[in-house]
């Protein structure tokens, strides 16, 4: 019982600042918080990135995609790493799934995927 509470606090610890920064759409938090190289996907560009392109690609989503609402609907984990996924609504209605990866070991961002959402309406 102890070592599941602990994990669930490991869990947030982890997640819950860049969780926090890329609500705010704090593009200098979450860079700071990339590894050196991130995968980065959004809307269907991208892939293998320096932290600062990663970066400036993020900050033109936020650019052209204000945020109205964020839920982050579901986090898990893995041996190596946590992971959260999220809905992201813009201010004109367009929904999008984020789906970010952060390393346990280093608490860094190694992988956000963006794209448009297909789902139910959760």
């Amino acid at each position: 019982m102890i070592y599941i509470l602990l994990m669930l606090i490991l869990q947030v610890s982890i997640l819950t600042p860049v969780q926090t920064a890329f609500y705010r759409g704090d593009v200098d938090m979450l860079a700071k918080k990339m590894e050196s190289d991130i995968t980065i996907v959004i809307e269907g560009e991208g892939g293998k990135r320096p932290a600062q392109q990663a970066a400036l690609m993020l900050k033109k989503f936020f650019e052209a995609h204000p945020l109205k609402d964020l839920k982050w609907v579901h986090s898990g984990s893995s041996p190596n790493t946590e992971y959260t996924i999220g809905k992201y609504i813009d201010k004109n209605g367009n929904e999008f799934r984020v789906f970010i990866v952060v390393g346990k070991e280093t608490g860094r961002i190694k992988q956000i995927r963006i794209s448009k959402y297909e789902g139910d309406s959760q």
